[in-house]
């Protein structure tokens, strides 16, 4: 049987790393940035800011309804009155629908809104709000529908746009003042030019006059997608958790800080973003494929190999890091490596916890992500008032822990990579004992140091087959390119 060219390899790293620039740009300029962002703005200020994005990324959440979900998930099969071409522009008449009604309730209720994410009434956040809701679901759909053709300069174009709205254009105007209302006004102008722009680019899909959608395929779609909203927004709220009781406990001035922390610890996106930006369409295309499970095994130990070790090279070298940061914001430094458990297991999750969606039983995650949110809230509301900040870290950290346990063994009972998972808890609990070693040592840089780096000598043990075998393909490629 032949062997498609993604199960290989060099067919697979080819696509992992086109997929992976948008996140290796996008972090490069978060990198670039955020000297200058915690120089220019206090705490306060940015964490108004993240407090307007965690609204927006709520109703985002909600007016997506997790179509893009079932556009994910359904794309490669055929459903009636339903092609390729035509998939795009159905979910988006049932995105615009939800999204007049959600503008609708926050123009009700403003007063709520710019009151919880500015502590004053005023008209400004809301209107803001509600332009950014309409702009970033329609980017939302439009960005998967680019990972689905495999389209990774569409793709790639439109992360790296939205990068630099939401991170060059407010820093930018920090120059001229660093409030966070003008902050915003500008972020929404930028929203609109690219919600416009990323239009007429997909305006063929979107005006393409096709048949009528019979709704037996419409109740498919939502059938798949509406149980997987609470897990979206259960997923949303763990996140959120610790900024509102922050806001509760401490102030706007902690939300900053951590939100930032949260910032530098997404250096590790780099790796997990552009790694579920291909690995969704991948699994859906080869699972069913006899030959494809020891690849699939292969490329998941390697994955985790990277993922881990980059981490705790991250916590070996974060004194330099936080070098760049803004000295008002570096009280974070203790315990922002508990905030990259977050990307290290959902990445995880995303191949242990495959066969949920490859069974299409969307509604088992939102038993994932109630253990997870339970966890992360109780956590959060035990230390938060007793050590602030650092609580807020830690419970993040336990609460991704639990959501992987979880995951990993609903998913496994329908589709399983591995037969056993042990070297993947052994490789998160190796991480663990380096956030632990961050704390317990943050102030004697060479024991901490040495204690470290015989972590990372113990992840080398534990994936020796794996890294021979990189260094072996990378000896193949550089010797394939010298003879070219």
């Amino acid at each position: 049987m032949e062997i498609s060219s993604e199960l290989t390899a060099k067919g697979f790293l080819k696509k992992l790393v086109g997929f992976s620039m948008a996140a290796w740009i996008s972090a490069g300029i978060s990198f670039l940035v955020t000297p200058v962002f915690t120089r220019l703005y206090l705490p306060e200020e940015v964490g108004h800011i993240n407090l307007f994005i965690t609204y927006m990324t709520f109703f985002k959440t909600v007016c997506i309804c997790a179509l893009d979900q079932a556009l994910m998930r359904f794309y490669n099969e055929k459903l009636e009155g339903l092609e390729k071409r035509t998939f795009l522009r159905h979910c988006l008449k049932i995105n615009f629908t939800i999204s007049v009604i959600v503008v609708m309730v926050i123009i009700v209720k403003y007063d709520f809104f710019s009151t919880q994410i500015s502590g004053e009434s005023n008209w400004l956040i809301p209107v803001c709000l509600s332009v950014d809701i309409v702009c970033s679901s329609f980017l939302g759909m439009s960005s998967i529908s680019s990972r689905m053709e495999k389209n990774i300069f569409q793709y790639t174009l439109q992360v790296v746009s939205i990068t630099f709205v939401e991170k060059v254009i407010f820093t930018l105007i920090a120059f001229y003042r660093a409030e966070y209302k003008l902050a915003i006004l500008v972020m929404t102008c930028g929203y609109t030019i690219l919600g416009a722009v990323f239009y007429f680019i997909k305006r063929k899909e979107k005006l393409l006059n096709s048949a009528r959608i019979p709704w037996k395929t419409t109740k498919i779609l939502l059938r798949f997608s509406i149980p997987y909203l609470p897990v979206l927004l259960l997923s949303w709220l763990n996140s959120s958790i610790p900024l509102f009781v922050l806001k509760k406990y401490v102030d706007y001035s902690a939300v900053g800080i951590y939100t930032n922390a949260v910032t530098i610890a997404n250096i590790l996106t780099i790796i997990q973003t552009g790694f579920t930006a291909y690995w969704g369409p991948f699994i859906y295309a080869h699972y069913k494929e006899e030959n494809s499970r020891e690849k699939i095994k292969k490329i998941e130990r390697i994955v985790i190999l990277v993922l881990i070790s980059a981490a705790v090279c991250i916590v070996i070298f974060q004194d330099v890091i936080y070098l760049l940061v803004g000295e008002k914001f570096r009280a974070s430094k203790t315990f922002f490596p508990f905030l990259m458990m977050t990307p290290i297991c959902n990445a995880i999750a995303d191949m242990t916890g495959i066969g949920i969606m490859l069974s299409k039983k969307s509604y088992l995650n939102i038993y994932t992500f109630i253990g997870n949110t339970f966890t992360n809230l109780s956590l959060s509301y035990v230390l938060v008032p007793k050590i602030g900040v650092m609580g807020a870290g830690i419970a993040v950290g336990i609460s991704a822990l639990v959501m992987l346990i979880i995951r990993s063994y609903l998913g496994g009972r329908y589709y399983k990579i591995c037969e056993s998972n042990w070297f993947i808890f052994g490789a998160v609990g190796m991480f663990i004992l380096a956030c632990v070693i961050n704390i317990v040592f943050i102030d004697r840089i060479i024991l901490k140091t040495l204690l470290l780096a015989a972590v990372f000598g113990g992840l080398c043990i534990l994936f020796w087959k794996e890294i021979v075998y990189l260094v072996k393909f990378a000896f193949q490629e550089i010797k394939c390119v010298i003879q070219r």
